[in-house]
């Protein structure tokens, strides 16, 4: 009873006098007073690379299917593309094993990044390990696949040669990359990165100095040594030499 009565005399004291009821604070992150505090940073997402940077070996988010210049040329633009598959997911979407691959493709280049997300069912995050793509790649617009090869290992680049340019622009069919001893190892470029990349890519120009590292075909320089290599191991004659070597020069 006397809990009651004081109470109740509580509520009218507070009742007749000036207090007013509190009210919450309201949270703006973008003010000077809010922005470093700690309910704002948990807004913050990760930082997304959105230039021209190397992929090979590097773990950062990147931001996709959007052009960005070129710090190298003959380049002068990039994209960033990406394609996955998870394996063992369950029905909230986590999975046990993931392969992808990151792709940054450019005016006459395609570099790849292949990786490997793996966890367990009762782990909390998990490991990305990256992978180091063939020395070969099929890339397929037409019914007719391509082969290209590696042109400089230290960013994981294939230089695309301009029949391919010329068939990537004038296809709007699907464009896809077979790669051997990765996870994911057919990479198909996305729909958004598709028109993109028809704008992109040259369809004037062939750099000769990578196209016979592209196409797997040996310098003149290689094939004359091989051929006197054959004439000093008497398995050419003289006459046979000089008319390899002609040949040769005038391919």
């Amino acid at each position: 009873m006397r809990r009651f009565i004081f109470a109740t005399a509580l509520l009218t004291f507070i009742g007749a006098g000036d207090l007013k009821p509190l009210k919450a604070a309201e949270i703006n992150c973008d003010s000077t007073v809010w922005r470093n505090h700690e309910l704002c940073k948990k807004d913050e997402g990760p930082v997304r690379i959105n230039s021209d940077v190397n992929i090979k070996g590097n773990k950062k988010r990147y931001v996709f299917n959007e052009l960005f210049p070129a710090t190298q040329p003959p380049n002068s633009q990039i994209f960033y593309d990406r394609e996955y598959v998870g394996k063992g997911c369950n029905i909230f979407g986590k999975c046990l094993r993931v392969g992808g691959v990151i792709a940054k493709w450019s005016n006459y280049f395609v570099e790849l990044q292949p990786y490997e997300n793996t966890t367990c069912a009762k782990c909390i995050g998990g490991s990305r390990n990256l992978t180091t793509p063939p020395n070969s790649i099929w890339i397929k617009v037409t019914d007719n696949p391509m082969e290209i090869r590696m042109t400089n290992r230290d960013k994981n680049q294939y230089y695309l040669p301009l029949k391919l340019r010329k068939q990537i622009a004038l296809n709007n069919t699907e464009l896809s990359i077979e790669m051997s001893g990765v996870e994911l190892s057919i990479y198909k470029v996305g729909d958004k990165a598709r028109p993109l990349l028809n704008s992109l890519v040259n369809t004037t120009n062939e750099l000769k100095e990578y196209i016979d590292k592209s196409s797997g075909k040996k310098s003149k320089a290689d094939r004359l040594n091989e051929l006197k290599d054959l004439l000093d191991q008497g398995l050419i004659n003289q006459s046979e030499y000089k008319e390899g070597r002609k040949k040769i020069i005038n391919d």
